[in-house]
């Protein structure tokens, strides 16, 4: 439980200025919040069930095919700099 001294010495570390009316507040909410993270640390948690029945790790081989030479790809460009695409900038006119 959270009582009104270590709320004020937060507050006072947090650099918050609370009147006695917040301090009341915010003290009994966080006595809630603190009381609800007690009950739910009381539920036992089991490992789940497997959701997919196949493994996850099957993959395909990695085959490599022979490319088509750079030159007749770039052939297609409007523009190429060292064996790359000029991508053309347009709005900068």
């Amino acid at each position: 439980m959270i009582t009104a001294e270590d709320l004020k010495k937060i507050a006072a570390l947090s650099m918050l200025s609370l009147d006695d009316a917040e301090l009341y507040a915010l003290n009994n909410d966080l006595n809630d919040i603190v009381a609800f993270a007690d009950i739910i640390s009381e539920f036992q948690v089991e490992e789940p069930d497997p959701i997919l029945p196949f493994p996850l790790d099957t993959l395909r081989e990695d085959n490599v095919y022979p490319s088509a030479p750079c030159a007749e790809i770039l052939k297609n460009a409007a523009r190429s700099e060292d064996g790359f695409f000029v991508a053309e900038v347009r709005g900068n006119e």
